[in-house]
């Protein structure tokens, strides 16, 4: 109610209203409520984002870290390892300015200092490669993007343990592009290396370990590949209503999910039980939040989204 109130003294994209989303969120996250949390955060920082540009902090900014560059420059020698990531932070700030062509000369200018100070097989030149890929992407070019995630993904296998986050990064969006792309048999290994990793990282019965599934599940059924979808959805409900409650949002999704598995095959009777429950909880969910049930991501599983939001930490990663 005061969400609402608010809205209509400020407009919907006042600073104060991203204020009072944060807030929401915060609540929903303590009440183990994830999927409301990340709809009312991703509302208040769209809200903070076009604030930002507005007030023109991210083109003040990227000048002054081009002065830093000059002066580093001066006083370090061209070729360091500072200089190379102050380049890719400039590459990372131009691409938040929708400057994609100044964005590729600075990381282009990154990858080319690192290989020369540091080697081609160093973790921070897979950094600068990974940068180089998302920015091909967001340009459509995804042979382009392919090469540089493939190369990045070869240093950072030889380089970090096999469950650092820099590592499931480059699996996560090169999975996502071969899915793009249509390479679905180039695309199983990697979802399948991911939920590897967040089994390492997290332990086997955490909820990322439950999306993981989902998303190798869904790629296995757009390749009519039931048979292997049907354990993969129903270990993931398992997890899920195990740590998020039977009524959470995601055990909802998943239920969808196996209702359409079981539609395709042929099974209408369960594919309707499983879609019921599907319904009972979305509707539970609609009834909580006042007849305003927050949009997602339709039940296609793939949770990874390879379009960028413009944040550093989901297109670059600038350190």
């Amino acid at each position: 109610q005061a969400l609402e109130i608010s809205e209509n003294a400020y407009g919907v994209e006042h600073p104060h209203i991203a204020r009072e989303l944060e807030a929401l969120a915060t609540l929903y996250q303590k009440q183990n409520k994830y999927e409301q949390a990340e709809h009312f955060r991703k509302k208040s920082f769209k809200i903070r984002q076009k604030a930002t540009r507005r007030k023109g902090n991210l083109y003040g900014f990227a000048l002054l870290r081009r002065r830093a560059l000059q002066l580093e420059e001066l006083t370090l020698g061209k070729d360091t390892p500072d200089n190379a990531r102050t380049l890719n932070e400039l590459g990372v700030l131009y691409y938040l300015q929708n400057n994609l062509e100044t964005a590729d000369q600075f990381l282009k200018r990154s990858l080319e200092m690192r290989e020369r100070v540091l080697g081609p097989d160093h973790p921070d030149c897979a950094q600068s490669l990974n940068n180089l890929a998302a920015l091909c992407n967001e340009k459509k070019q995804y042979d382009k993007a392919e090469e540089l995630y493939e190369r990045a993904l070869d240093i950072r296998r030889r380089a970090l343990a096999p469950d650092h986050p820099s590592l499931a990064y480059t699996v996560k969006h090169l999975a996502i592009l071969y899915k793009k792309m249509g390479k679905l048999d180039k695309a199983v290994p990697l979802y399948e290396l991911a939920v590897e990793i967040r089994q390492k990282s997290f332990g086997p019965k955490h909820p990322s370990v439950a999306t993981a599934l989902v998303n190798l599940a869904v790629l296995y059924s757009q390749m009519k590949k039931h048979i292997e979808a049907l354990p993969l959805y129903e270990r993931a409900l398992k997890i899920y209503e195990d740590s998020l409650g039977r009524m959470h949002p995601r055990v909802g999704e998943t239920l969808k999910n196996l209702a359409v598995l079981s539609y395709e095959e042929g099974d209408f009777e369960k594919a309707a039980e499983l879609y019921k429950r599907a319904m009972e909880i979305k509707e539970a969910e609609t009834s909580l939040l006042g007849g305003k049930a927050p949009s997602r991501p339709s039940s296609s599983g793939d949770t990874f989204s390879l379009k960028t939001t413009h944040s550093p930490n989901v297109f670059l990663q600038g350190q």
